[in-house]
């Protein structure tokens, strides 16, 4: 199972964000990377492993402007 938790609302460019995934139930453990638009989200992330998932550290810039999360 895969669940994404985000921040709710509108996200202000420039500030930081984190946003969680948590992954559960697979073997071997998951490998998680994150994608916006077909991208891979490299220069607006920090990204953390975590025991059972992965949090990233996301400061939205104007290019993710009317995008959802």
């Amino acid at each position: 199972m895969v669940k994404i938790l985000a921040p709710q609302g509108e996200l202000v460019e420039g500030r930081h964000y984190k946003v969680v995934c948590e992954a559960s139930g697979s073997r071997p453990k998951a490998e998680i990377t994150w994608w916006k638009d077909g991208m891979l989200m490299t220069d607006a992330t920090t990204q953390h492993q975590v025991h059972a998932g992965c949090f990233i550290n996301f400061r939205p810039m104007l290019y993710y402007a009317t995008r959802p999360l």
